[in-house]
């Protein structure tokens, strides 16, 4: 459990670092990631 909360935040934070960087070249590529994670969300709880 505490290797998956670790992959957790390192995904996180490269999600975030990733937005920084691309976020002035793609102001939409925030909303797929965002989509993306809470769609992946959804099928780790089901």
């Amino acid at each position: 459990m505490g290797f998956y909360s670790l992959i957790k935040r390192l995904f996180i934070l490269l999600g975030l670092l990733m937005n920084q960087i691309i976020s002035p070249l793609l102001k939409g590529g925030f909303i797929v990631v965002i989509s993306l994670a809470l769609a992946s969300l959804l099928l780790s709880k089901c």
